[in-house]
């Protein structure tokens, strides 16, 4: 019985794609990472254009990554509930 269960297990396993997982995930991050990269290049532009201080650019950026960091999260929650197409 306890074989039978464990192959039952094992071949579950063997069912995930774990390339086009994997891509997803390191794109994913290249993008999340890029994001972050890109807001930072863009610090003395934002001063300018709003004629802001850096340190008030800075906490701008700041609350766009903590809000980006909670809502990506929250909207994938909520796609379980109500699917897009």
């Amino acid at each position: 019985m306890q074989a039978v269960t464990t192959e039952a297990q094992h071949s579950a396993v063997q069912k995930y794609k774990v390339i086009p997982i994997m891509v997803s995930l390191l794109l994913s991050g290249f993008i999340g990472m890029f994001n972050e990269t890109a807001l930072n290049v863009a610090l003395s532009d934002l001063i300018n254009l709003f004629h802001i201080t850096a340190a008030t650019a800075q906490w701008l950026t700041t609350g766009y990554l903590l809000t980006l960091g909670i809502l990506v999260p929250v909207s994938c929650f909520l796609l379980n509930f109500k699917p897009v197409l």
